[in-house]
């Protein structure tokens, strides 16, 4: 009897016990379910929809849930994949797919929403663009708050047709050179010498590539012989040429760019008018099959050159 007692009272105890921790418990789930809805948007079924936005504006789920009642299913799973960075993963998540209709194109249209391509509207999604407007290139290539600021002009006004939105992304094409942005292309599209300065314009090349821009003092080749040497000192000012003088027709503005075709950098090229021979022909300066040693300095030249004094020539004892 005595033990049917304490089982009975160890029993209540732990109802006690249990009544006290269930309260407890259905407090803080009470608490965690309040905490939770100040964040979420809505219930949808079993599922209670978070407001979660990107970091740069991108895209915002409270607008398109709460202010636009748009349902999950309006884009989940097929403009969107119902898995964060999905998108950027596929690798096509871009403007030229949203262009097509793709992702937020679907929607973004100009007739169901605003129009991915609309100027207006870039900010939109993008976020304040004074950042992007002022961030210079470190070489001064090019300049956002010239062109934007200064001159007006929107974000359509070249992009996406003359360059895509995408920091980067002419470089990597592999034709963003001189030639092109004088066949029309890129920068070349305005500075044209009617819409705007020139890129062939010898009086505006600094205006592009730095206004300290200074040209190497003396280049020396070494392909496809070793060693040529140029002195662009004596060509720029004592004789007063101009850097279109010879670039981008007989040497491309890129130190290097002739020796990486050395089969090609041959003397047979320059008696054909091409490299130096644009100007060594015998008639606008000596030619190029004369005055050899002007130019070919060799291995002992080279070594003297860059400091080795203990060079000598072949059969030639030290005096």
């Amino acid at each position: 009897m005595k033990v049917s007692n304490k089982i009975i009272l160890a029993f209540g105890a732990a109802a006690c016990v249990g009544l006290v921790y269930s309260a407890a418990g259905l407090a803080n789930t009470e608490k965690a379910a309040e905490a939770k809805s100040d964040d979420a948007t809505g219930s949808y079924g079993t599922t209670l929809t978070k407001v979660i936005s990107t970091d740069g504006a991108m895209f915002s789920h409270r607008t398109h849930v709460v202010d636009l009642d748009l349902d999950c299913d309006s884009c989940h799973p097929d403009p969107f994949q119902k898995k964060r960075g999905a998108a950027k993963a596929a690798g096509d998540y871009n403007m030229k797919s949203l262009e097509e209709g793709k992702y937020c194109g679907v929607c973004h249209d100009g007739d169901t929403a605003f129009g991915v391509t609309d100027a207006d509207s870039c900010v939109t999604c993008h976020g304040d663009m004074q950042e992007m407007i002022l961030k210079e290139t470190g070489d001064f290539m090019f300049s956002h708050r010239v062109h934007v600021e200064d001159m007006g002009l929107e974000c359509d006004s070249c992009h996406p047709d003359t360059f895509k939105q995408k920091r980067g992304a002419a470089k990597a094409a592999g034709d963003y050179t001189m030639k092109s942005l004088e066949e029309g292309k890129y920068c070349g599209v305005c500075h044209d010498g009617d819409t705007a300065f020139g890129v062939t314009d010898p009086t505006t090349c600094v205006t592009c590539h730095g206004s300290d821009m200074k040209q190497p003092t003396t280049i020396v080749f070494e392909k496809p012989v070793k060693a040529v040497v140029f002195n662009h000192q004596e060509h720029t000012e004592d004789i007063g040429l101009a850097c279109s003088d010879c670039h981008n027709d007989l040497f491309k503005m890129k130190l290097g760019s002739a020796e990486e075709q050395a089969d090609k950098f041959t003397m047979e090229a320059l008696y054909a008018g091409k490299y130096c021979g644009g100007c060594h022909d015998g008639e606008s300066a000596f030619a190029s099959d004369t005055k050899c040693a002007t130019c070919h300095i060799g291995v002992l030249g080279y070594d003297r050159l860059f400091g080795d004094k203990s060079a000598k020539g072949e059969g030639h004892e030290e005096h």
